[in-house]
């Protein structure tokens, strides 16, 4: 999605790059936009620069 945005991203790439299958995704998040919501949401949280600080070797 970094590269093509939002409406350049198919569900085949998205599910390809996350390991998950289309039933999978589908059942998780119901569509391709609530993923970009929950996304969003999860990054706006603070939560995933305290997972990626928490990641980086010291």
């Amino acid at each position: 999605m970094r590269e093509c945005g939002i409406s350049g991203a198919g569900v085949d790439a998205l599910t390809e790059a996350a390991g998950m299958t289309h039933g999978s995704l589908y059942s998780q998040f119901g569509s391709k936009e609530r993923l970009v919501e929950e996304a969003l949401e999860h990054v706006n949280s603070g939560n995933a620069m305290k997972k990626r600080w928490r990641q980086s070797p010291r």
